[in-house]
């Protein structure tokens, strides 16, 4: 990598983490048979995954070790994307405590 240009480092890395995950069009094509929606949630993870590359590739040329990158992969799988469904359902178990979760997850956001 030292012979990249660090541009194309911090760019490229996280674009090519994204399209990796672009696979995941077939199994929700299977899932929920519509094309389309199987591409808006490709779309969105490709946003996503490529927002955790570019933190990952932080990580990667902050710290220098790969092990540090891999565990907060790990990490990330483990956790999983937050359940944002509360912010919209009426019926969730949660949904009375709404506005402190909205609240919570800006806070993260932006803390972040």
């Amino acid at each position: 990598a030292a012979e990249l240009p660090f541009a194309l480092v911090l760019i490229g890395s996280p674009v090519l983490f994204s399209l990796a995950h672009t696979h995941h069009y077939a199994e929700h094509v299977k899932r929920q048979s519509s094309k389309t929606g199987a591409l808006a949630q490709v779309a969105f993870q490709v946003l996503y995954t490529s927002l955790f590359g570019a933190y990952a590739t932080y990580v990667l040329l902050r710290t220098g070790s790969t092990i540090a990158a891999i565990a907060v992969h790990m990490f990330c799988n483990r956790q999983g994307f937050p359940d944002m469904s509360v912010l919209a359902s009426d019926d969730h178990r949660l949904a009375r405590f709404r506005l402190v979760l909205r609240a919570l997850y800006v806070s993260g956001v932006v803390l972040f």
